[in-house]
């Protein structure tokens, strides 16, 4: 620690055994399940992404490097985080994080991340760039926290996003968020999730009735989205599985907390189904 600088400059090299993420939650505006303080009422709103400004004002009072290296972690929802490591560059207030990696799931998540404070015409700006490679989603999900229709839900998975916004509070982030958005899985299954997301005739064209509550195989799931003003668009969204193919369409808007998409089935053979109902035996 150098405080004879102007600005008081810090170097460090940290290592740990053992790290607890829900000590943390408070940097990105929840409140800590140790904290002493009161706990901040609901949004009246029913808003999800938390509005709390991070205190950027902060940053120009510290130039620092920092590198960190974590061997065991403890995640609040008990997903399998391996270790996580991280290079941090302070100085004159911009923030460099070049990279955040987790490694999980027998895969690795990498953040890159640039984040420059208030100028005189300009509000705090980000760019950040998300890598997800070999994802394996059977140990990330099948967790007792996670619902029962994710549990069966298997898969690798990677992806990318690249973003540019601006804002001091998660959520504005989110919602001014301009970029590109990729997302793939390969040799994987749904079984509940898809059974309530899709409406009857996709569950119908995908066999679900005929199969029972047995997990749909997926051979692969593409999708890339391009994202204005905080709204996620579909460019390309496709499903295929041993029967159908899904062609999806429609956006994820963050700015407003909601989600619109429509999918289409295409068979790859005639599919008869049998249906019945209160009001004829057979159709």
């Amino acid at each position: 620690v150098d405080t004879n600088a102007k600005v008081p400059r810090l170097k460090a090299n940290l290592t740990s055994s053992y790290i607890d993420l829900a000590d943390f939650t408070g940097l990105y505006g929840a409140k800590p399940a140790a904290a002493s303080g009161p706990a901040k009422p609901p949004d009246p709103g029913g808003r999800v992404l938390p509005d709390a400004a991070i205190a950027v004002s902060k940053l120009p009072g510290l130039n620092a490097d920092l590198s960190f290296d974590a061997a065991r972690i403890k995640s609040t929802g008990g997903l399998p985080f391996e270790r996580v490591s991280l290079e941090l560059q302070l100085k004159d207030g911009e923030l460099t994080v070049k990279p955040l990696r987790f490694h999980a799931a027998q895969g690795d998540v990498d953040l890159n991340l640039h984040f420059t404070p208030f100028t005189k015409n300009t509000p705090p700006r980000m760019h950040a760039e998300i890598d997800v490679r070999h994802i394996d989603l059977r140990p990330l999900l099948d967790q007792p926290s996670m619902p029962a229709m994710l549990r069966q839900t298997a898969g690798t998975v990677g992806g990318f996003v690249k973003i540019d916004t601006t804002g001091v509070s998660p959520r504005e982030f989110l919602a001014r968020m301009e970029g590109d958005a990729g997302f793939v899985m390969q040799d994987g299954q749904l079984s509940q999730l898809l059974e309530r997301l899709a409406p009857i005739d996709v569950l119908g064209a995908l066999g679900v009735y005929v199969r029972g509550d047995k997990p749909i195989q997926i051979h692969c799931l593409v999708s890339r989205f391009d994202i204005k003003t905080g709204v996620a668009t579909a460019t390309t969204l496709l499903l295929d599985t041993d029967q159908t193919t899904v062609a999806g369409k429609g956006n994820i808007n963050f700015a407003d907390e909601t989600l619109f998409l429509n999918f289409t089935p295409y068979n790859k053979s005639f599919t008869c189904l049998l249906y019945t109902s209160d009001a004829a035996d057979d159709l």
